[in-house]
């Protein structure tokens, strides 16, 4: 990507930072704000609560199971799901951006945006490391050159290039980027143009290298206190710090098979991901785990030509059936990497009222479709595949129930002038707000940039909103589901405290 294409606005929101840790927790965090109390949505299999009963020498501990343990000690700088999950316990951001895009300022006492939204002056709360340390300006600093070194993995790269200069940084090729500081307690960022990321960007971790080595210092309810690389990761109450948590020690252990089927007669590990199949069937016949699917990774789209018209992308989004389509083409809980429904995951603040939602009536959008053309037809962009082929089954009938003809338009066809409406997106792993922008005609990235940077300097906490009307505006895709992650819980620990340990 140039480096004139990343002074659009539009681009950096491609970037893809908002959320890279959404990317794979992204069901999670939406099921721990709606999910416990909403019927259990994604609770694939519920266990019984009277075969996992920890033993009472464990009461004080939580053991986490993964497969991607960090390496070393440079945790904060390292990409997987584990590393995430330590530097969320360990570690804390100046602002907090939740998925549900719930935003608190945590390490900042406060933050003003200037009226472009390119300036961020953040004035700091007094808070200590876990070594007494105040955190100071100069920490801030210290931090973000520490995650953004062009060794480091940290997820929110791409979103922290929306500063000045931070991306000439990453990549060896400055010592200096857009972060200053101001006062003892206050720091500066200067960003390249009017974002939504520039938002994220505070919402990386702070932390402070400590000396001979020894793991990097935070703010968090918890300190690192021992690990053996990707093997295990001990972290114990920080002093300094504050957590809502009852355990005094968290534990992240290599979940071998070996170890996880252990797990399932001992209760020895407290949530563990799992692959579908024979470790599902494992917990399954323990008894006493409940399991959570949860849509994480890989997502699929139902994208638009930049040709189709309102009535076009009204009557597709009223049609298209999403959890019925799943479970014609794979059965989501039985077969690993299968998908699950989407919708909300993908509008940045989905409330089900926007356009994303499926509120318009089927019958006359067939109507308003076939006065608009002359007939109720639709152009399905695809490939000669048996996998698309059993797609464009699925979808004819989900379509033909409504009066509408789904004809299928060939990979070979559009390249020689054929016109489409929409086609079917699998295995894209940007994130929504990514794939959302992507496209966008410069008029609507500039008329964007400036109503984001409006909002940003009036109240930054609420920016969002405008986010979520520029996508239900332009509505370039429709969502279709998320490749499934699965976690396994044991039962009798089945409340908030395991929700905010799982997300990462």
């Amino acid at each position: 990507m140039s480096k004139e294409k990343k002074q659009r606005p539009s681009a950096v929101w491609i970037a893809g930072g908002l959320a890279v840790l959404a990317v794979v927790l992204l069901g999670v965090l939406w099921f721990v704000r709606n999910g416990s109390d909403g019927g259990q949505q994604y609770l694939w299999y519920k266990g019984k609560p009277s075969q996992a009963d920890k033993a009472p020498d464990r009461k004080n501990e939580f053991v986490i199971g993964g497969t991607d343990l960090p390496a070393d000690a440079r945790i904060f700088q390292q990409y997987g799901i584990a590393s995430q999950q330590i530097c969320r316990l360990v570690y804390e951001p100046l602002v907090r951006v939740t998925r549900a895009k719930e935003v608190t300022p945590v390490l900042a006492a406060s933050v003003a945006f200037s009226e472009d939204g390119r300036t961020a002056e953040v004035t700091l709360n007094a808070r200590n490391f876990s070594d007494g340390t105040p955190v100071t300006a100069q920490d801030v600093v210290d931090s973000y050159r520490l995650l953004n070194e062009p060794i480091s993995n940290n997820p929110l790269k791409p979103v922290m290039a929306a500063i000045e200069g931070m991306d000439a940084y990453q990549h060896g090729e400055s010592d200096t980027f857009g972060v200053q500081v101001l006062e003892e307690n206050k720091v500066q960022f200067q960003f390249v143009s009017a974002s939504v990321d520039n938002l994220e960007a505070l919402n990386a971790p702070i932390v402070k290298a400590a000396e001979g080595g020894s793991f990097a210092l935070g703010t968090g309810g918890y300190r690192i206190d021992w690990m053996q690389g990707m093997e295990e990761v001990r972290l114990v109450r920080n002093a300094e710090g504050k957590t809502d948590l009852p355990y005094e020690q968290i534990r992240f252990l290599n979940a071998t098979r070996q170890r996880i089927e252990q797990s399932a007669e001992d209760c020895s590990i407290d949530a563990v991901q799992i692959n579908v199949g024979a470790l599902a069937d494992r917990m399954k016949e323990a008894g006493g785990y409940d399991i959570y699917a949860y849509p994480g990774g890989a997502r699929a789209y139902l994208r638009f030509s930049a040709e189709a018209s309102p009535v076009v992308r009204q009557a597709v989004n009223a049609m298209f059936d999403r959890t019925a389509f799943w479970a014609e083409v794979e059965p989501t809980m039985d077969a690993e990497g299968g998908y699950v429904p989407a919708e909300p995951f993908v509008s940045p603040t989905y409330h089900g009222d926007t356009p994303f939602g499926t509120e318009g009536n089927p019958k006359k959008l067939a109507k308003a479709l076939e006065e608009e053309r002359g007939e109720a037809v639709l152009y399905l962009r695809m490939d000669s595949s048996a996998f698309s082929m059993s797609r464009l089954q699925i979808l004819e009938r989900q379509f033909q129930a409504y009066g509408v003809r789904l004809e299928p338009v060939y990979e070979g066809e559009v390249q020689t002038g054929s016109t489409y409406d929409f086609t079917f997106a699998a295995g894209e792993t940007g994130t929504p707000e990514q794939i959302l922008w992507d496209g966008a005609a410069e008029e609507v990235v500039s008329a964007s940039a400036e109503r984001i940077a409006d909002q940003l300097h009036r109240d930054y906490r609420q920016v969002y909103g405008v986010l979520e009307q520029e996508a239900g505006e332009y509505m370039p895709v429709i969502p279709a589901g998320a490749q499934a992650v699965y976690w396994a819980v044991l039962a009798n620990a089945r409340n908030s405290d395991i929700q905010f340990l799982l997300m990462g």
